[in-house]
């Protein structure tokens, strides 16, 4: 990577880039409307990976303690240049403290991308999304596990718990 990468999460200013990297990345893109949505709805889980100009772009959300990496597409120009490296980690620096796992579809045939999620210890959990894109291209179902801090707030409060309901209260005539 020959440049200064800067990531953040996603402001109003970026959707007509993003839309046409989404436009320029897949056969079949999401509706432009579908950005707006992802960004009310996705937080602080919708990054973008920008120098001059937005280079790329991840979603993510969080249901029931798992994460979903809803999209993520890099400007054709900048490939093979760390921006999906960079954006896939940063996605799973910010579901870390709040999901167990992360999950993923991938189009069955986008070998790039399946190397780079393995190399990020996502497995192929087997199961094939038949006729999945509109496309009616199939999908790969991908997931990992993720590594809790000790700080991780859930586990924080688990032992707390479990420390205050295992302690025998003391008698008033206790010392």
């Amino acid at each position: 990577m020959n440049f200064s990468l800067k990531l953040r999460t996603v402001e109003t200013k970026d959707l007509d880039r993003i839309i046409s990297n989404e436009d320029s990345s897949f056969p079949d893109p999401y509706p432009s409307a579908l950005f707006w949505w992802f960004k009310f709805r996705a937080g602080d889980g919708f990054i973008v990976a920008l120098e001059d100009a937005v280079l790329g772009h991840a979603i993510s959300e969080i249901h029931q303690n798992k994460g979903h990496i809803i999209s993520m597409a890099v400007s054709p120009d900048h490939r093979r240049e760390g921006v999906g490296t960079a954006l896939l980690q940063e996605s799973l620096k910010r579901l870390a403290p709040r999901a167990g796992e992360v999950y993923l579809e991938v189009r069955s045939t986008d070998k790039a991308a399946i190397r780079l999620y393995e190399k990020f210890s996502f497995t192929k959990t087997g199961e094939i999304r038949h006729r999945y894109y509109p496309g009616g291209e199939d999908a790969t179902l991908m997931k990992r596990t993720l590594n809790h801090s000790p700080f991780d707030k859930r586990r924080i409060v688990k032992k707390f718990i479990s420390i205050t309901t295992t302690r025998t209260p003391k008698s008033d005539s206790d010392p």
